[in-house]
């Protein structure tokens, strides 16, 4: 009967040291966990922006506007509430610039969005070959470019090496049949990933015209 007693109290003990290094293990693995998942930002037929981005568990968010950079900051705080793991919001040009910068309080590790464009919502003139686009962020550091061109456009990709700089030349090309297209870009942790449209033209003096827009830029 003393066996058996001793033999419980070590069995219970053993539990109650399982059970605390299971709870210790799950706490370190919620604290090293980055808070942001994805991200997409797009623009759309219209010319308006928008942010879509996905968490990891329940996240609290606060909007803090940076009136100095002009940047959006979204910082992401781990927390107990249940909580949405997909958030929306709408982004505004102001003075041909978007920027975004995630803060994750729970791994230290941030995330900048710039985006360089005009805001043809604003503009008489309305001579765009690109009509929509977005770009994804994937969970093993890729990004993924899907856009859409207007009919009559071709288009080819060129990496510039020197200035590290991912071209997507937009054509003047009556024969071009693709409208839509997919192409992802992987990077160096570090390195920015810097993406640019350029449309192509020709000037009444038989010269190429680039007009580089929209430019996106993105930092982790």
């Amino acid at each position: 009967m003393r066996n058996l007693n001793l033999y419980t109290l070590f069995a219970s003990a053993m539990l109650v040291f399982s059970s605390c290094s299971t709870d210790e293990t799950l706490l370190q693995e919620e604290q090293s966990l980055d808070l942001l998942k994805s991200y997409t930002i797009q623009r759309d037929a219209s010319g308006a922006y928008s942010l879509d981005y996905n968490l990891n568990g329940n996240v609290e968010v606060d909007n803090v506007t940076d009136v100095q950079t002009n940047t959006n900051e979204i910082f992401l705080y781990s927390s107990n509430n249940e909580s949405s793991r997909k958030v929306s919001q709408d982004l505004y040009i102001d003075q041909s610039q978007i920027k975004v910068g995630f803060v994750d309080t729970n791994s230290d590790k941030n995330a900048t969005i710039t985006v360089l464009d005009n805001d043809i919502q604003m503009s008489k003139s309305r001579n765009e070959r690109l009509e929509t686009y977005g770009l994804t962020s994937n969970t093993d550091g890729s990004f993924d470019l899907d856009f859409k061109v207007i009919d009559g456009v071709a288009v080819e990709f060129i990496y510039d090496g020197d200035k590290n700089v991912y071209e997507v030349h937009l054509n003047e090309d009556a024969k071009a049949s693709q409208s839509k297209f997919l192409q992802t870009f992987t990077t160096e942790k570090g390195v920015a990933l810097n993406i640019e449209f350029v449309n192509n033209a020709i000037t009444t003096n038989s010269r190429v015209s680039a007009i580089r827009r929209p430019v996106i830029i993105i930092r982790d």
